[in-house]
């Protein structure tokens, strides 16, 4: 007996199935579905944190970019990557939100890391992440959103060329 992974599943079948291929481009059709649920996720959590985020949350964030500006290896770039949005989402003050995303984190960090294989990926995140940051200090909670969006819709798309076919953020 098996079970259908699709009513059955845990974030841990997901990385299995996501990291080791499935038949069928199961694969892609999971990796469409969590970037939405990201999408979704971060959209939220960019404007609550936007609202929410206390100094403290401000200066660590700050602190991990400042770790991406000068990472120049993929693994320790994405490392801070997911450490960036991770701590955006406790930010947002939901900790059902970042709970959710934290058992995300090795399946994000899989395909994350497959796409920031070169500087200019890295500067161009660098370069977005500077945005969200400064939408996030300046309490607007609109320009957060939009920001975390650009963010995710780039990654979708490169992403969707390195593993399949998925949706955009947008919606």
């Amino acid at each position: 007996f098996v079970a259908d992974f699709k009513n059955e599943s845990t974030p841990q079948m997901l990385l299995s199935l996501m990291t080791r291929g499935a038949v069928d481009n199961t694969g892609a059709e999971l990796f469409s579905s969590m970037m939405q649920t990201r999408c979704l996720l971060e959209r939220e959590c960019a404007r609550l944190a936007a609202e929410n985020a206390s100094k403290e949350d401000l200066e660590k964030l700050s602190s991990i970019l400042d770790e991406m500006r000068v990472a120049s290896e993929p693994e320790r770039f994405s490392d801070a990557n997911f450490r960036f949005h991770r701590t955006m989402l406790a930010a947002s003050g939901n900790i059902v939100y970042a709970m959710i995303f934290q058992s995300f984190g090795e399946v994000v960090k899989y395909y994350v890391s497959s796409y920031f294989t070169s500087p200019v990926r890295m500067q161009l995140s660098v370069s977005q992440h500077e945005t969200l940051l400064a939408a996030l200090s300046a309490r607007d909670a609109d320009r957060a959103r939009d920001a975390v969006t650009v963010i995710m819709e780039e990654g979708i798309v490169k992403l969707n060329e390195l593993f399949g076919k998925g949706r955009p953020c947008r919606g």
